[in-house]
């Protein structure tokens, strides 16, 4: 594994969790709560790849574009916005119109292509559920996509919710598209009831090309984003 091309993740302390980045074309399958941090850890994997002069691609079924540039207004990572509006494509679908991501294969390819993009973010992939509740259709679909952007040559990080679990048991995504992807990232944001604090939480519950991880990794969100343990917190300031 350690002769394959890797990709850097953008978030402090995770290449060496993941054996130097994420395999260069491969799926990340990214879930969480609200509130966990899910859009700043795939907007920092996107802002990385502009940053090492990449286009670009956020397929967004929740955020308007408008506001996907105020979330990365508060982001300090030193880029200017000119260059992220040039190099980062976003393609709005309403919630209700996820179906369509699969009706234009085609089309997303070729933008693809065309713009030379070398990372995609599909944000969020949850609306399945509910527009196909039929379990086996509805992972045929999500095999589908899977499978389309591995033949792009991109690499990729798709966000889901959280199905409901137990503190104890280990989470899984709502749709379940981690049972097809490359690797499986959870945040978590839960409540220390001792300190009436929460906590985030970061865990690697799959990842090909890694050694087996069983640690949840605390972070913060910090002016530069998302960091991973308190060795980070001294290269980054706290977000006000």
């Amino acid at each position: 594994m350690k002769n394959e091309d890797r990709v850097t993740t953008g978030v402090q302390g995770i290449d060496s969790l993941v054996g130097g980045g994420y395999i260069k074309n491969s799926v990340i399958s990214l879930s969480g709560g609200p509130g966990s941090g899910k859009t700043t850890f795939a907007l920092q994997f996107l802002l990385q790849g502009i940053k090492e002069d990449e286009n670009v691609m956020y397929i967004s079924f929740n955020l308007k574009k408008k506001e996907i540039f105020q979330h990365i207004n508060q982001l300090n990572l030193g880029l200017d916005m000119d260059v992220i509006k040039n190099r980062m494509l976003v393609i709005e679908y309403p919630p209700g119109e996820i179906q369509e991501l699969l009706k234009r294969h085609g089309a997303i390819r070729e933008m693809i292509d065309t713009a030379n993009v070398t990372r995609v973010v599909i944000d969020p992939i949850t609306s399945f559920v509910y527009i196909q509740p039929d379990v086996h259709q509805r992972r045929e679909y999500l095999y589908s996509i899977v499978d389309n952007l591995k033949n792009w040559n991109v690499t990729s990080l798709i966000i889901d919710h959280d199905s409901k679990y137990e503190l104890l048991e280990i989470p899984q995504t709502l749709t379940g598209i981690e049972g097809f992807t490359d690797g499986y990232i959870h945040l978590s944001y839960l409540l220390n009831i001792e300190k009436m604090e929460r906590n985030r939480g970061l865990e690697i519950l799959k990842m090909r090309g890694a050694q087996d991880d069983t640690k949840v990794h605390k972070i913060f969100i910090t002016e530069q984003g998302i960091v991973v343990d308190d060795v980070s917190l001294k290269r980054a300031k706290p977000r006000k």
